[in-house]
């Protein structure tokens, strides 16, 4: 592994990159994405080196590490609808963000597997 010191924005860039990548090379990927604010600039620059590149995260699968129970993922308060605004433009649609929660947290392991892994 490679340790890597850049500042934010370019790290967001790197890291918006580096996911691009994996799913260039396997468009079926599963990706697992945390929806705090530390991430945020990753997820903007990643819609944003899509859009350049006219790039469709179209056959993905985004598995949430956290989400808070109750709210619907259409609210604005949701990870999932943050996740959803930022990743706007990206080609990422709502039906591809797996949203853990009391009625899957029992089968997320095996659809990740079905999935191919993480």
């Amino acid at each position: 592994m490679k340790t890597v010191v850049l500042p934010y924005d370019e790290l967001c860039i790197e890291a918006a990159g580096q996911i691009i990548d994996a799913y260039e090379n396997k468009p079926e990927a599963c990706f697992a994405f945390s929806a705090g604010e530390e991430q945020e600039g990753i997820y903007e620059a990643l819609a944003m080196l899509c859009k350049m590149k006219g790039l469709r995260l179209s056959r993905c699968s985004i598995f949430l590490v956290n989400e808070y129970e109750g709210i619907p993922p259409n609210d604005g308060r949701s990870c999932a609808g943050r996740l959803s605004s930022l990743l706007y433009g990206s080609g990422v649609e709502a039906e591809q963000i797996i949203i853990p929660g009391a009625d899957n947290i029992s089968q997320l392991d095996a659809m990740i597997e079905q999935r191919g892994g993480i």
